[in-house]
C-alpha cells in the first residue's frame, strides 16, 4: 500500500456490536476491564496480524499512519448523550471524586468541574491504553477524543501525538423514526459566508503537533457542495495539516457501484464530489496553494474557565482564513 501512496488511519473502536456491552464506548472510558478486553481482541486480531505480501505485522507497517483509540468518543459529549441511568451512575461517581479534592461544588461551578473530571477520566485511559501498546511494541501515533471543539478537550490534546477531528457542512438532519435512514434534510446553502466550514478547524490544531482531518464532507444533495473539496484542499495546504480523509467512498456496498442512490457522504458515484477531490488534492498535496509564512498563535489559558468570553470567540475561525494559526498554552500569569 505505501508503494502507492496508500496510509491508513484506523480506530480502535468506530461501531462493533458485543452481546454484553450496550455502550461500548462509553465502557472504555468508565471500565477497565472492557477496555482490556478491546485491546486484547485488537492486539491479538489486528494489530499482530502479518501481511503475508509484506511480511509485516500491522503494527510494524509504515502504511497504517495514525491510530485513534475510540471514534468520535469524546466524553463531554457522552455525557450529555447519556441515558438518565448512565448520567446518575456517572454524576455519582463525580461527587466521589470532588469530595476527594476537596472541591464546592456550586451551580455556577459545576459544568466547569464537571468538565475536568471527565477530563481525568479520559486522560486516565488514554495514559493505560497508550502503555499497554507501546509495550506491545506499536510504534504508530495514537490519538483520542476527535470530535468537538471544547477548551477542556485541546487540554487533553496535548497528551496525543497527533491531534484530529471531524466536521460537516450539511450533515443530514434525520426527519424519519429511524436514525440514519430516509428521510432526511440537508441544508442546501453555500459555507463561503461562513467562512468555508473548515475555518472551524482552526481552534482544534495545537500549533506544533501534526493535525489530521480524518472525516469531511460538504454533504450531498447540497447543490453547492462541490465547493468543499476546494476549500479543504487549499485551506489545508495554507494550514500545512497533516492529512485528509473524505467521508465516504460508500457507506454501503451499493454505494460503490452505482447501483443505489447517492447517499449524503456517498463520493465513489459522486461525479461532482470526484471531480473536486482531484482539484482539491492538487491544491492540497501538489503545493498548489503554499503553507503560509505568516504564523498567528491562539493562545488558550491553562485555567480557561476564569474567561467566560474565551471559549465563544470568534476570532481563530478568522485568522486562519489569512495565516497559519492553531492553539499555544499560555500559563497563568503571575499576580493573577
Amino acid at each position: 500500500a505505501r508503494q502507492r501512496g496508500i496510509y491508513l488511519s484506523i480506530d480502535l473502536y468506530t461501531a462493533r456490536t458485543f452481546s454484553d456491552v450496550k455502550k461500548p464506548k462509553w465502557s472504555f472510558y468508565f471500565q477497565p476491564e472492557f477496555r482490556k478486553r478491546l485491546l486484547d481482541d485488537i492486539i491479538r486480531d489486528l494489530l499482530n496480524h502479518r501481511n503475508v505480501y509484506t511480511g509485516m505485522k500491522w503494527k510494524h507497517d509504515p502504511a497504517l499512519a495514525f491510530l485513534n483509540f475510540i471514534n468520535e468518543g469524546s466524553l463531554s459529549m457522552q455525557y450529555q448523550r447519556a441515558s438518565k441511568e448512565l448520567r446518575e451512575q456517572a454524576d455519582r461517581e463525580f461527587r466521589i471524586f470532588a469530595g476527594q479534592r476537596k472541591w464546592k461544588i456550586s451551580k455556577r461551578n459545576r459544568n466547569e468541574r464537571m468538565e475536568q473530571w471527565l477530563r481525568h477520566i479520559a486522560e486516565e485511559a488514554y495514559a493505560q491504553t497508550a502503555q499497554r501498546l507501546r509495550e506491545e511494541g506499536v510504534r504508530i501515533p495514537f490519538c483520542d477524543q476527535n470530535f468537538r471543539d471544547t477548551a477542556s478537550l485541546a487540554l487533553s490534546r496535548r497528551l496525543y501525538d497527533y491531534v484530529d477531528s471531524h466536521y460537516y457542512w450539511g450533515h443530514p438532519t434525520f426527519l424519519g423514526e429511524r436514525p440514519w435512514q430516509p428521510p432526511y434534510m440537508v441544508y442546501p446553502g453555500s459555507s463561503i459566508p461562513a467562512g468555508g466550514a473548515i475555518n472551524s478547524m482552526f481552534r482544534v490544531r495545537l500549533l506544533g503537533k501534526p493535525f489530521a482531518l480524518t472525516e469531511w464532507n460538504h454533504c450531498f444533495p447540497n447543490p453547492r457542495g462541490g465547493e468543499g473539496p476546494f476549500l479543504v484542499g487549499a485551506y489545508s495546504a495554507l494550514q500545512n495539516f497533516s492529512a485528509l480523509a473524505q467521508f465516504t467512498a460508500a457507506d454501503r456496498a451499493n454505494g460503490l457501484d452505482g447501483s443505489g442512490a447517492i447517499g449524503p457522504f456517498d463520493g465513489a458515484v459522486n461525479p461532482i464530489l470526484r471531480l473536486g477531490m482531484r482539484a482539491g488534492a492538487f491544491l492540497f498535496l501538489r503545493g498548489d496553494v503554499a503553507e503560509s509564512e505568516i504564523e498567528i498563535p491562539l493562545y488558550q489559558p491553562e485555567e480557561y474557565w476564569k474567561y467566560p468570553g474565551f471559549q465563544n470567540s470568534a476570532a481563530p475561525n478568522t485568522v486562519g482564513l489569512i495565516a497559519k494559526t492553531g492553539l499555544v498554552f499560555q500559563p497563568e500569569p503571575a499576580g493573577c
